[in-house]
Order: structure tokens, then sequence, then C-alpha cells
């Protein structure tokens, strides 16, 4: 997430949670688990494709906005008042 907040193109294991955040060929590149070969040809790759590395890394810069701090905070805050928020549901009396 950092290199995507610095609009640079990922290339990631596809693993874990990986390949929600790293779009194959679309914001970098993903490539099989333990497999150091595939990561360096890709990474020469990219080297190779510099409109295309840049390209991918202005969508990842995007992708990475969804995830800020700030919007973070947001969303928090905004689950909290709904939760907290004396009018947001009805009160339940329990049944004697």
């Amino acid at each position: 997430l950092e290199a995507m907040a610095c609009g640079l193109p990922v290339i990631a294991v596809n693993a874990t949670c990986m390949p929600e955040l790293v779009h194959d060929h679309r914001n970098g590149l993903l490539v099989p688990p333990n497999d150091s070969a595939a990561m360096a040809q890709q990474l020469v790759w990219l080297l190779q494709n510099p409109e295309i590395a840049a390209h991918w890394g202005e969508t990842s810069w995007q992708m990475a906005q969804r995830y800020g701090a700030s919007r973070m905070n947001q969303e928090m805050l905004a689950v909290y008042t709904a939760v907290y928020h004396p009018h947001s549901s009805p009160q339940i009396m329990p049944v004697l």
C-alpha cells in the first residue's frame, strides 16, 4: 500500500490479501508464491517498459486514495456514529 500511495506499480506475491490490492496488469504484477525467478523476471520486464510502469503507478495512486488515513478515519467515525447515535435504532424492551 505504501508503494501505491507513492504512485508506483507493485510486484507482489499472489497470496493473502495481495490480489485485493494489486490487480494484475492494471496497477502491477502478481507472481506465484516462492518463485523468486518470476519475481525477478517481472521486475526486469517492468523496468524495460517505463510507459506501462508509469500508467500502472498512476492507477496504484488512485487506488491507494481509497485506503488513506483520512478516508479510513471518516469511515470509522461513520461506523461509531451509527452505533452510538441514540436515534439510530428503536429501543427494545425486554419481555418479562
